[in-house]
């Protein structure tokens, strides 16, 4: 099976203490998650605010609402992508070369079916052979250079319904959100 194209990601940051009402611009409220979704999610990760319509009327919660019903038919899990940090673009302005042999560790929740796919479009995403409106920013999260780029943390990706994470906390989290197990090493 092969993954549709990834256009649409929604970026996933830090935890805030509060609801930003803004994250999802003038559409609906939260962008059409509930409260109650929301109170689940503000302690794991928040909202980055997208700039465009199509994030604002619904598709995330539908996203997320597929997920859930893979996570209920047991076809979900979580999984690691490792990758070398050699490969990761870096911000056109940072000079520095990752140590030799250095990994990146991007951490996954999507279907078991499509875990091989995902992997490699997650390596895709990370070496800038991905472009999505809005943009994943998952190479600037593997490879900060600005101070706002410690912001990102995840990505939804709506297209292929699967999470991505650069933090493990917040990956261990939704992971048990869903009901899934997590077995990898710390």
């Amino acid at each position: 099976m092969t993954l549709r194209r990834t256009w649409l990601v929604q970026r996933l940051q830090k935890p805030q203490s509060f609801v930003n009402p803004f994250n999802f611009g003038g559409g609906l409220r939260n962008g059409g998650l509930s409260d109650d979704a929301m109170s689940l999610l503000k302690g794991i990760f928040s909202f980055d605010y997208m700039g465009a319509a199509e994030y604002e009327f619904g598709d995330v919660p539908k996203a997320f609402n597929r997920i859930a019903g893979y996570a209920s038919e047991d076809s979900l899990i979580a999984f690691e992508v490792r990758m070398l940090m050699s490969k990761v673009e870096a911000d056109f302005r940072d000079k520095t070369k990752p140590e030799h042999g250095a990994k990146a560790t991007v951490y996954v929740i999507g279907r078991k079916d499509l875990q091989a796919e995902i992997s490699k479009r997650i390596q895709e995403m990370a070496e800038g052979k991905v472009p999505t409106k809005g943009g994943h920013r998952l190479n600037s999260m593997l490879r900060p250079f600005h101070e706002w780029d410690s912001e990102n943390i995840g990505g939804l990706e709506m297209a292929n319904d699967f999470i991505f994470f650069t933090d493990r906390e917040a990956w261990v989290k939704t992971a048990e959100l869903f009901g899934l197990p997590v077995t990898v090493d710390a």
